[in-house]
């Protein structure tokens, strides 16, 4: 965020009247999806913000790839000189940049930033207690009353939702706890903020999660790694409108756009596969994966069909802290009480679904909690590291191996390491790779780079 503090702060200071969210259009009796991509790249919908001229006061930046990753096209005013993952609107009459979708669901491969890739980039392990202001550069900036009024209002939004949203490990995100806690907080009728919650929250550590990639939608008629949600997407999709200061008219308001935006998403497509595909093995990969694997993530090609299968703990068998973790949180229930289990129901599951697997090339770290670097190690377990590190550096892709590099560090602590060793971050389980020959994972993985 730093960064970008001083082109906000010109912005602020030489066009204070003219701070505008750009022109989305209005929304449409069918669903919109161009409205929908400018809604993505342009607008957030939350009541909380950091006001554009305090922006420098934060005193912890945004995490960003080590090499320059031009930042998404297509974003109007402020918004193309902020990071994806906020955009500039106003909350009364300050100016602010407040989170939009695009903070987890664009993220940079191979030195471009892709629409729809899960962020591994992203960096939620900031301590709770962790100070986010520069209480000596805020002096210096001289707020007016409301900006700062905005400014503690966004700084109690974060000190509360520390405990329920920070992560152990660069890349992972606990967004099912942390979206538990703003609906233990909402009353079911119609939605208010209350502060003594419906449900508790767990004491054990949240368990952390890789984020999907967007272009998988279009298949899907379950959503989440444990294939909870059922129903329309539209409603769910604006979940991460429950934070305190959205009301219930926000949400109505707010439900047309979002028709627009998932239209949007079902168009998007997987980036191909930017290397060099031995075609005979991949024709043997094909056979191989039609025998093994399609059973349960479905069939590519001219005739392609998904299942949207729950695969049971019992014969998946990987780490289980998030499907036990739903079973605990009263968070299903309560969801289904409300204005979004009008339209979705949301109910705990015995296992995990089996994710499409089209651009699966370009989704490293694989497993739902991201424990596994690379689709080589996904068919051989043998090759899963203990530990390793997550990179900064997006060019630092695997084109071989197919994910990221998977240095292994001297010591396995801190947050740029991922610690199989954690609680949730397990990378056990989907071993049906040891059912084939070396060779014949070998044909599978290239087969798995063409879809």
């Amino acid at each position: 965020m730093r960064r970008f503090a001083l082109a906000l702060l010109l912005l602020a200071a030489c066009f204070p009247n003219q701070f505008i969210e750009p022109d989305v259009g209005a929304a449409g009796e069918k669903p919109d999806a161009a409205r929908g991509k400018k809604i993505l790249l342009n607008r957030s919908y939350l009541k909380q913000g950091v006001p554009v001229t305090l922006v420098d006061a934060l005193a912890t930046p945004v995490f960003d790839p080590e090499d320059a990753v031009p930042l998404l096209e297509d974003r109007d005013g402020i918004n193309s000189q902020v990071p994806n993952g906020v955009a500039g609107r106003w909350l009364g009459e300050v100016p602010v940049v407040a989170e939009n979708c695009l903070l987890c669901h664009a993220g940079p491969l191979r030195g471009e930033w892709v629409m729809g890739l899960g962020n591994s980039f992203l960096d939620a392990t900031i301590a709770a207690e962790t100070s986010l202001l520069d209480e000596e550069k805020l002096k210096e900036l001289a707020p007016t009353a409301e900006e700062l009024g905005v400014l503690h209002n966004w700084l109690g939004y974060q000190k509360d939702l520390a405990p329920y949203a920070r992560s152990k490990t660069w890349g992972t995100v606990a967004a099912l706890y942390f979206t538990g806690y703003f609906f233990s907080h909402r009353r079911a009728e119609d939605f208010a903020w209350v502060q003594t919650p419906y449900f508790p929250m767990l004491q054990t550590p949240p368990p952390e999660t890789d984020i999907p990639a967007w272009w998988l939608l279009k298949k899907k008629t379950r959503l989440y790694y444990g294939g909870e949600l059922q129903g329309d997407f539209t409603r769910s999709l604006m979940q991460f409108m429950s934070p305190p200061g959205n009301s219930f008219e926000d949400l109505v308001a707010a439900e047309p756009d979002f028709a627009d935006v998932l239209a949007y998403l079902r168009t998007l497509e997987p980036p191909k596969y930017p290397g060099r595909i031995d075609k005979k093995l991949a024709r043997e990969g094909a056979v191989l994966f039609e025998d093994s694997c399609s059973g349960c993530h479905g069939e590519y090609g001219k005739h392609p069909s998904y299942p949207s299968k729950v695969v049971p703990l019992s014969k998946v068998g990987t780490d289980a802290a998030r499907n036990d973790f739903m079973h605990r949180l009263d968070f299903a229930q309560h969801y289904n009480r409300t204005w979004f289990g009008k339209r979705s129901t949301m109910a705990a599951t015995d296992g995990y679904v089996a994710p499409p697997l089209d651009g699966v090339w370009a989704t490293a770290p694989y497993l739902h909690n991201g424990s596994v670097p690379t689709l080589e190690a996904v068919l051989d377990p043998a090759l899963r590291p203990t530990c390793f590190l997550r990179t900064r550096d997006s060019r630092k892709y695997d084109l071989d191996r197919v994910g990221w590099d998977a240095t292994v560090p001297s010591v396995c602590a801190g947050p740029a390491v991922y610690d199989t060793a954690l609680y949730g971050k397990g990378n056990q389980g989907h071993e049906f790779g040891l059912r084939l020959e070396p060779g014949e994972r070998r044909a599978v993985l290239e087969y798995l780079k063409t879809l």
